[in-house]
């Protein structure tokens, strides 16, 4: 087995470029990126718990950048964001490098997982927030503080609910004395939840644009930065009479909310986590 720290580049590359092509990396975006990234920390042999507190200094510097209030600190403040992802994904990359067993649930590391946790609620907060103060101070309206507040509530739930998901699925499992895996388990309660339909499935527009009852993926967390970035460039350049940039916004809450609602009704009406951990206790 080859050491860490022996590692080269290009096999790095291979290991990513494995990865994206099996489609088990869910930053497909950004992961084409983290290559140098990985390949620093891992020959300096920084931990990937070292790596996800790192992580914590980007959204802090963008969500200062934002707030500033202009298009060029706007524009440098998203590519900020934009990092995060980027070493959002070096630090599982790292993980995987240094523990080859990493993702077997008896070896894994506990305070890894945890602080990049963390760093998931950090980003959420600074992009909202940063967003509000910023377009406030750039469109000279206090409408746009009500709309980061807005934007950091619906971005922090979206998190929220993947992890209290996530959590009452592994109190009820241990609780049941039920041998699981939590990326299979999960897989069985969106199929229940959307009655067997799947994002795969849908059309090219629909995979794009859909609010319901699929998230399109120009309002998912890993495209609305690229989008934002876009939209104020053009913004700027163009010098529009009407801010494209106030109406991607406007739409990503409108999203939002619909994915939010639709998630809860869903678990009201269908009990699809119930009812998937009950078919586990007779399998």
């Amino acid at each position: 087995m080859l050491k860490s720290n022996k590692i080269t580049y290009n096999q790095i590359k291979e290991k990513q470029t494995e990865d994206i092509k099996s489609k088990t990396s869910r930053y497909m975006v950004y992961r084409k990126f983290s290559t140098p990234f990985t390949y620093l920390f891992v020959k300096l042999g920084i931990s990937p718990a070292a790596v996800s507190i790192i992580n914590f200094i980007p959204p802090l510097v963008g969500f200062y950048l934002l707030s500033l209030g202009s298009y060029i600190s706007i524009l440098i403040g998203l590519a900020f964001f934009a990092l995060f992802k980027v070493l959002d994904c070096a630090d599982g990359e790292v993980a995987r490098i240094q523990n080859p067993n990493v993702m077997d649930e008896k070896h894994k590391n506990i305070e890894g997982p945890f602080l990049d946790g963390v760093a998931h609620y950090i980003y959420p907060i600074c992009l909202g927030m940063g967003l509000g103060i910023g377009t406030f101070k750039l469109y000279s309206n206090e409408i746009y503080l009500l709309l980061g507040v807005i934007l950091t509530l619906l971005f922090i739930q979206e998190v929220a609910l993947i992890e209290l998901l996530k959590s009452y699925y592994r109190k009820a499992i241990i609780g049941r004395k039920i041998k699981a895996l939590d990326k299979e388990t999960l897989q069985k309660m969106m199929h229940e939840m959307h009655n067997g339909k799947t994002w795969g499935k849908q059309n090219f527009f629909a995979k794009l644009f859909s609010m319901y009852p699929f998230q399109g993926l120009l309002y998912t967390t890993e495209f609305i930065i690229p989008m934002l970035i876009v939209l104020v460039i053009l913004e700027w350049a163009i010098m529009l009479e009407i801010s494209i940039v106030t109406i991607y916004l406007v739409i990503i809450i409108v999203q939002k909310l619909v994915h939010f609602l639709n998630f809860i009704w869903k678990v009201k009406k269908k009990r699809f986590i119930t009812k998937v951990i009950e078919r586990m206790q007779i399998e």
